[in-house]
Parts: C-alpha cells; sequence; structure tokens
C-alpha cells in the first residue's frame, strides 16, 4: 500500500508544479 500512497504524493507533488509553473508563464506573459 505505501507503494500507492507514494505514487500519490508524486503526482500530487507534480500538479502542484505544473499548477505553479503556469501561474509563472500567464504573469510574465501579462508583463511582455
Amino acid at each position: 500500500m505505501w507503494v500507492i500512497n507514494s505514487l500519490l504524493v508524486v503526482a500530487v507533488a507534480y500538479g502542484t508544479l505544473v499548477l505553479i509553473g503556469r501561474n509563472i508563464l500567464n504573469k510574465r506573459s501579462k508583463i511582455d
């Protein structure tokens, strides 16, 4: 079961990084 839990943690962390990355790109595009 720890394998499934670790995969969920990785998925959540990756999703969070993607959302932050999109926000940064959006801010940069708006500034430019």
